[in-house]
Protein backbone atom coordinates (compact mmCIF):
# COMPACT_ATOMS: atom_id res chain seq x y z
CA UNK A 1 0.00 0.00 0.00
CA UNK A 2 1.51 3.20 -0.82
CA UNK A 3 1.55 6.47 1.20
CA UNK A 4 2.31 10.04 0.66
CA UNK A 5 2.87 13.08 3.65
CA UNK A 6 1.99 16.00 2.97
CA UNK A 7 2.84 18.94 5.45
CA UNK A 8 3.74 15.94 8.08
CA UNK A 9 -0.03 14.16 7.50
CA UNK A 10 0.18 10.96 6.20
CA UNK A 11 -2.32 9.78 3.68
CA UNK A 12 -2.37 6.09 2.62
CA UNK A 13 -3.94 5.10 -0.72
CA UNK A 14 -7.45 4.24 -0.87
CA UNK A 15 -8.65 1.08 -2.08
CA UNK A 16 -11.85 0.99 -4.09
CA UNK A 17 -14.26 -1.99 -3.74
CA UNK A 18 -16.66 -1.02 -6.61
CA UNK A 19 -16.24 0.29 -10.24
CA UNK A 20 -19.02 3.30 -9.15
CA UNK A 21 -17.16 4.49 -6.59
CA UNK A 22 -13.82 4.89 -8.42
CA UNK A 23 -16.01 6.14 -11.55
CA UNK A 24 -17.64 8.68 -8.80
CA UNK A 25 -14.31 9.83 -7.66
CA UNK A 26 -13.05 10.39 -11.49
CA UNK A 27 -15.94 12.20 -12.95
CA UNK A 28 -15.76 14.66 -9.46
CA UNK A 29 -12.04 15.03 -10.31
CA UNK A 30 -12.56 14.95 -14.46
CA UNK A 31 -10.78 18.90 -15.14
CA UNK A 32 -8.52 17.85 -12.57
CA UNK A 33 -7.26 14.65 -14.32
CA UNK A 34 -8.11 15.25 -17.88
CA UNK A 35 -7.02 18.97 -18.05
CA UNK A 36 -9.25 22.16 -18.30
CA UNK A 37 -9.57 22.24 -21.77
CA UNK A 38 -11.09 18.99 -21.81
CA UNK A 39 -15.15 17.60 -21.81
CA UNK A 40 -15.89 14.79 -19.63
CA UNK A 41 -19.50 13.39 -20.94
CA UNK A 42 -20.71 11.34 -18.08
CA UNK A 43 -22.96 9.09 -19.87
CA UNK A 44 -23.53 5.54 -20.53
CA UNK A 45 -25.46 4.77 -23.61
CA UNK A 46 -25.51 1.21 -25.67
CA UNK A 47 -23.22 1.27 -28.61
CA UNK A 48 -25.17 -1.18 -31.00
CA UNK A 49 -23.79 -4.30 -32.21
CA UNK A 50 -21.77 -4.35 -35.62
CA UNK A 51 -20.45 -8.03 -35.56
CA UNK A 52 -19.97 -8.69 -32.41
CA UNK A 53 -21.87 -8.07 -28.94
CA UNK A 54 -23.43 -4.30 -28.00
CA UNK A 55 -21.00 -2.11 -25.75
CA UNK A 56 -21.26 0.60 -23.28
CA UNK A 57 -18.65 3.25 -22.54
CA UNK A 58 -18.49 4.52 -18.91
CA UNK A 59 -18.01 7.74 -20.65
CA UNK A 60 -16.62 10.20 -23.21
CA UNK A 61 -13.68 12.74 -23.21
CA UNK A 62 -13.72 15.56 -25.89
CA UNK A 63 -10.17 16.89 -25.41
CA UNK A 64 -9.31 20.05 -27.10
CA UNK A 65 -6.18 20.51 -25.52
CA UNK A 66 -4.73 21.13 -29.53
CA UNK A 67 -7.52 23.79 -30.26
CA UNK A 68 -7.14 22.75 -34.00
CA UNK A 69 -7.07 19.34 -33.64
CA UNK A 70 -9.86 18.18 -30.98
CA UNK A 71 -9.76 14.67 -29.99
CA UNK A 72 -12.88 12.47 -29.01
CA UNK A 73 -11.96 9.45 -26.44
CA UNK A 74 -14.63 6.30 -25.57
CA UNK A 75 -13.51 6.43 -21.63
CA UNK A 76 -13.59 2.74 -20.00
CA UNK A 77 -12.98 2.65 -16.41
CA UNK A 78 -11.54 -0.22 -14.55
CA UNK A 79 -10.19 -1.69 -11.34
CA UNK A 80 -6.89 -3.49 -10.83
CA UNK A 81 -8.93 -7.28 -9.88
CA UNK A 82 -10.61 -6.93 -13.64
CA UNK A 83 -9.64 -9.88 -15.83
CA UNK A 84 -8.04 -8.71 -18.70
CA UNK A 85 -8.28 -11.12 -21.29
CA UNK A 86 -11.88 -12.39 -20.20
CA UNK A 87 -13.52 -8.18 -19.17
CA UNK A 88 -11.37 -5.37 -20.65
CA UNK A 89 -10.06 -7.31 -23.91
CA UNK A 90 -13.19 -8.21 -25.21
CA UNK A 91 -14.59 -4.71 -24.44
CA UNK A 92 -11.84 -2.84 -26.56
CA UNK A 93 -12.54 -5.33 -29.32
CA UNK A 94 -16.47 -4.77 -29.55
CA UNK A 95 -15.65 -0.98 -28.77
CA UNK A 96 -13.10 -0.93 -31.89
CA UNK A 97 -16.45 -2.88 -33.84
CA UNK A 98 -18.96 -0.82 -32.94
CA UNK A 99 -17.71 2.71 -32.84
CA UNK A 100 -17.96 4.24 -36.24
CA UNK A 101 -20.94 2.04 -36.97
CA UNK A 102 -22.96 4.25 -34.00
CA UNK A 103 -21.71 7.76 -35.43
CA UNK A 104 -25.38 9.35 -35.11
CA UNK A 105 -25.83 8.04 -31.81
CA UNK A 106 -22.16 9.14 -30.90
CA UNK A 107 -22.88 12.18 -32.02
CA UNK A 108 -26.25 13.42 -30.68
CA UNK A 109 -25.02 12.16 -27.15
CA UNK A 110 -21.95 14.96 -27.19
CA UNK A 111 -23.24 17.46 -28.84
CA UNK A 112 -26.79 17.50 -26.28
CA UNK A 113 -24.64 16.67 -23.21
CA UNK A 114 -22.92 20.16 -24.02
CA UNK A 115 -25.80 21.71 -24.88
CA UNK A 116 -27.51 20.36 -21.75
CA UNK A 117 -24.53 21.90 -19.82
CA UNK A 118 -24.56 25.24 -21.49
CA UNK A 119 -20.80 24.54 -22.75
CA UNK A 120 -20.18 26.47 -26.11
CA UNK A 121 -19.74 24.03 -28.45
CA UNK A 122 -19.65 26.02 -31.06
CA UNK A 123 -16.77 28.04 -30.21
CA UNK A 124 -15.35 24.95 -29.75
CA UNK A 125 -15.92 23.87 -32.98
CA UNK A 126 -14.94 27.26 -34.39
CA UNK A 127 -11.43 27.84 -33.04
CA UNK A 128 -10.68 24.39 -34.52
CA UNK A 129 -12.06 25.38 -37.71
CA UNK A 130 -14.88 23.36 -38.45
CA UNK A 131 -18.55 25.25 -39.45
CA UNK A 132 -20.27 24.42 -36.34
CA UNK A 133 -20.35 21.27 -33.53
CA UNK A 134 -21.92 18.74 -35.94
CA UNK A 135 -19.46 19.13 -38.61
CA UNK A 136 -16.62 18.95 -35.69
CA UNK A 137 -18.08 15.83 -34.20
CA UNK A 138 -18.86 14.12 -37.36
CA UNK A 139 -15.08 14.75 -39.04
CA UNK A 140 -13.62 13.03 -35.55
CA UNK A 141 -15.90 10.02 -35.35
CA UNK A 142 -15.29 9.52 -39.39
CA UNK A 143 -12.11 10.18 -39.90
CA UNK A 144 -9.49 10.17 -36.83
CA UNK A 145 -8.69 6.87 -35.35
CA UNK A 146 -10.43 5.27 -32.20
CA UNK A 147 -9.08 6.66 -28.84
CA UNK A 148 -9.88 5.09 -25.27
CA UNK A 149 -8.63 5.77 -22.02
CA UNK A 150 -8.96 3.41 -19.24
CA UNK A 151 -8.39 5.07 -16.21
CA UNK A 152 -7.51 2.20 -13.46
CA UNK A 153 -6.45 2.00 -10.23
CA UNK A 154 -3.01 0.05 -11.15
CA UNK A 155 -1.16 -0.49 -14.72
CA UNK A 156 -0.20 -3.62 -14.77
CA UNK A 157 2.64 -5.46 -17.46
CA UNK A 158 0.23 -6.86 -18.76
CA UNK A 159 -2.11 -4.47 -19.20
CA UNK A 160 0.78 -2.57 -20.92
CA UNK A 161 0.86 -5.43 -23.41
CA UNK A 162 -2.77 -5.62 -24.26
CA UNK A 163 -2.58 -2.20 -25.37
CA UNK A 164 0.18 -2.94 -27.76
CA UNK A 165 -1.84 -5.49 -29.18
CA UNK A 166 -4.54 -2.82 -31.09
CA UNK A 167 -3.87 -0.75 -34.19
CA UNK A 168 -6.53 2.21 -32.37
CA UNK A 169 -5.18 4.62 -29.58
CA UNK A 170 -5.65 3.34 -26.33
CA UNK A 171 -4.25 5.69 -23.65
CA UNK A 172 -3.74 3.80 -19.55
CA UNK A 173 -4.61 6.60 -16.71
CA UNK A 174 -3.54 5.34 -13.29
CA UNK A 175 -5.60 6.98 -11.03
CA UNK A 176 -5.55 6.71 -7.39
CA UNK A 177 -7.00 8.33 -4.11
CA UNK A 178 -5.43 9.13 -0.48
CA UNK A 179 -6.89 9.38 2.09
CA UNK A 180 -5.33 11.05 5.72
CA UNK A 181 -5.66 9.33 8.68
CA UNK A 182 -5.81 10.75 12.00
CA UNK A 183 -3.85 9.27 14.46
CA UNK A 184 -5.34 8.07 17.38
CA UNK A 185 -4.34 8.90 20.51
CA UNK A 186 -3.76 6.07 23.07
Amino acid sequence: MQKMLIENQEYSEYEYTSEDEFEKDLVENAKMVFGTKSIYIDVKKLLKKRFTNSSVPDGYLLDYTIEARPKLYLIENELKGHSIRDHIAPQLVQFAFNYKHNLLEIKNIIINNMLDNNIDIDLISKNAGYRNADDMITNIISKEKLGIIIPIDEVSDELKELKNLFRFDIELLKFKKFVYKQKSDC
